[in-house]
C-alpha cells in the first residue's frame, strides 16, 4: 500500500485505546507488509501507541518543516505507549522531527516492577535517518536498537528521557546485538543514563555532546562499551556528573580532538576518564584538523586499564587533575600495556604507575614528559631512540608481591634501547637496568 499526505498534513489522534490487542493500546498508524508512506507534515498523539512499521515498509517525509525555529513537520507525542518502532527491514527517512513524552503508561511485571517503552525503536534490520528535531521526555529509553539496526542521526537533542518512575531508569541511546550508531551534532543530555552500546555494536561520534545524563548521586559513566563493541569520538565532548567518561569492557575506542570531564562528587569515588578492561583505546592526532586537543578533567585516573588492555597515544594530552589526592595520572594494571607514540607536540605526565606485569613503551619521537614513573610487581619500561624528545626524570620501583602470605619477589625492569641509561636522571635501587 501507498499513503501520501500533503498540502497541509494530517493529525491522528485519540485511537488505539483500550484495544483487545496490543496490550490494550494500538499504534495510531500502522505501516506494514511492504507499504510506503510519505508525509509533508503529520501529527500523531494522544493514541495508545505512536507509528508502526514493520516488515519492509518504509515511512519518510518532513520536508515542510523547519526544526530551527520549532516547526516541527512530524510530531509523535503524547501516546501512551511507544512513540516511533521500525521492525523487520523497514527504513525510515525523517526530517523536522519531534519525539517526545511518550510512554507515560508503564508495563508492570510479576514482580510489581514497572517499565516504560522508548520513544523510537528499531529492531531486526530496520534503519533510520532522522535529521533536525528532538527526542526529548519519553518514559523510557529515548532510542533503543536491538538485532543489526542502523541509526544515524544528526543536528537533534536526546533530553530528559529515561526517567519513568519508580526503578525503570534508562539510557538515552542503547545500541545492541550487531547495531550501527551514527551521531552527528547531537546533543545527548539529562537522560536517566547516557549511551551504552553492547554485543558486537558500533557507535561513531561527530560534533556531539555527552552531559549531565544520571542523577548525579548514583554512579552512572557517561559512556558505556562492552562485549566486543566499538566506538570513536571526533569533535567531542563527554561530560558525567558521577561516573567514568567512557568504560570499555571486552571492547575498543578511538578518539581525536575531544574532551572527557567527570565531575568531582567529593564522595571519594573518584571516577576515571577512560577505564578499560581487556580492551583497546587509541588517542590518536587527526591530520586533517587545523587543531587537536584531547584532554581530561577528573579526580581518579585520566586512564586506567586493566586485565591486559592496550592503549595508544600520539596525540598530545591534557590532563586537569581535581580534588584532594587525585589518582596516577595514568595506571596500568594486570599485564596491560601503553605505547607512547609519535605526538605532534611535546606534553607532560606527572605521575604514571604501571603494576602486575604491566609494560610502558616509550618511542623516540613521543615528545612526552613523565614526571614520575613507578613500576611495581614485574612491570617493564622501555625506552626507545638514539635522539630521544621524551624526559623521564624519576623512576622508582616496588619489587615486592605477597602469595599465600610469602612475600615474593618479582622485579621491574627497565630496558634502554639505546644503551643509554643517562637519559633517566634518577633511577630507583628497586629498578632492574638492562642497555
Amino acid at each position: 500500500s501507498v499513503l501520501n499526505v500533503h498540502s497541509g498534513g494530517a493529525t491522528i489522534t485519540g485511537n488505539g485505546l483500550n484495544t483487545d490487542g496490543w496490550g490494550g493500546y494500538a499504534p495510531g498508524l500502522v505501516i506494514e507488509r511492504n507499504s510506503t508512506a510519505s508525509v509533508d507534515r503529520l501529527t500523531v498523539s494522544g493514541n495508545g501507541r505512536g507509528v508502526y512499521v514493520s516488515r519492509g515498509s518504509i515511512f519518510s517525509g518532513g520536508e515542510d518543516g523547519d526544526a530551527s525555529n520549532n516547526d516541527y513537520a512530524i510530531i509523535i507525542k503524547d501516546n501512551k505507549k511507544g512513540g516511533l518502532e521500525a521492525n523487520d527491514n523497514s527504513n525510515l527517512e525523517l526530517k523536522h522531527v519531534q519525539i517526545d513524552s511518550n510512554g507515560g503508561v508503564g508495563i508492570t511485571d510479576d514482580d510489581g516492577d514497572t517499565y516504560y517503552e522508548p520513544g523510537l525503536r528499531l529492531n531486526s534490520g530496520s534503519s533510520a535517518n532522522i535529521r533536525e528535531g528532538t527526542l526529548s521526555n519519553n518514559a523510557g529509553y529515548g532510542i533503543r536498537m536491538d538485532d543489526n539496526a542502523r541509526l544515524d542521526l544528526r543536528n537533534m537533542t536526546v533530553d530528559g528521557n529515561g526517567l519513568g518512575a519508580g526503578n525503570d531508569t534508562r539510557y538515552g541511546i542503547k545500541a545492541y546485538d550487531g547495531s550501527h550508531l551514527y551521531l552527528n551534532s547531537v546533543t545527548l543530555s539529562n537522560n536517566g543514563s547516557g549511551l551504552r552500546i553492547e554485543n558486537n555494536s558500533e557507535a561513531h561520534l561527530h560534533d556531539t555532546t555527552v552531559s549531565g545524563n544520571g542523577d548525579g548521586s548514583n554512579w552512572s559513566d557517561a559512556i558505556e562499551v562492552r562485549k566486543n563493541s566499538e566506538i570513536s569520538l571526533h569533535n567531542s565532548s563527554v561530560v558525567s556528573p558521577n561516573g567514568s567518561g567512557l568504560r570499555l569492557d571486552g571492547s575498543e575506542a578511538y578518539v581525536s580532538n575531544s574532551s572527557i570531564e567527570c565531575t568531582d562528587q567529593g564522595n571519594g569515588s573518584k571516577p576515571s576518564a577512560f577505564s578499560l578492561w581487556q580492551s583497546r583505546l587509541s588517542l590518536y592526532h587527526d591530520s586533517d584538523e587545523d587543531s587537536n586537543t584531547i584532554s581530561m578533567t577528573m579526580s581518579g585516573s585520566a586512564i586506567l586499564a586493566g586485565r591486559n588492555s592496550e592503549v595508544r597515544i600520539d596525540q598530545a594530552l591534557t590532563i586537569n587533575s581535581t580534588g584532594d589526592s587525585p589518582y596516577e595520572a595514568i595506571n596500568l594494571e594486570e599485564g596491560s600495556l601503553l605505547h607512547f607514540d609519535d605526538a605532534q607536540s611535546a606534553y607532560t605526565v606527572e605521575k604514571f604507575r604501571a603494576e602486575t606485569g604491566s609494560e610502558v613503551r616509550i618511542n623516540e619521537n613521543a615528545q612526552v614528559t613523565l614526571d614520575h614513573v613507578q613500576l611495581s610487581d614485574g612491570s617493564q619500561l622501555r625506552l626507545r631512540g638514539s635522539s630521544p624528545t621524551w624526559s623521564v626524570p624519576l623512576v622508582t620501583c616496588w619489587n615486592q608481591t605477597t602469595t599465600s602470605g610469602q612475600s615474593i619477589a618479582r622485579p621491574n625492569v627497565i630496558f634502554f634501547d639505546n644503551g643509554d641509561n643517562s637519559t633517566v636522571s634518577s633511577i630507583g635501587s628497586d629498578c632492574g637496568v638492562v642497555q
